[in-house]
């Protein structure tokens, strides 16, 4: 198994995570999916000057800033992924495709959503 990450914001006490989200959460799934790199440069852009970092799943402090960071400080930060996905929805960049089940008896499943912006777009 390989390192999965949350995207963290300090200053509003926020994260990002990917596990509804049909993405996956290790370096190369984030960076290789464009629904993924949508939704981090989304939020990234829209909170310009936020103490935002990537954390992984496997150490218990972080260095973010130049300030070091428990794993339990982002215990109660507030997961706006779902608000994050339904305003990329609203501004018609991503579409939802529907949910593709892992298991409905566990209630696993990912969002099965897709970057539609460049098939919008005309030059």
């Amino acid at each position: 198994m390989g390192v999965g990450h949350i995207l963290v914001n300090i200053d509003k006490k926020q994260l990002i995570d990917f596990y509804r989200v049909d993405t996956g959460t290790k370096l190369r799934e984030l960076s290789g999916n464009t629904v993924a790199s949508t939704i981090v440069t989304y939020y990234l852009i829209s909170n310009i000057g936020n103490q935002i970092s990537f954390i992984n799943d496997v150490e218990s402090s972080f260095v973010i800033c130049g300030k070091k960071y428990q794993v339990d400080f982002f215990t109660n930060f507030q997961n706006v992924t779902e608000i994050i996905i339904e305003e990329l929805i609203e501004q018609g960049i991503i579409q939802d495709e529907g949910i593709l089940w892992i298991d409905k008896e566990e209630n696993l499943y990912y969002r099965d959503l897709k970057n539609i912006w460049n098939s919008i777009v005309k030059d």
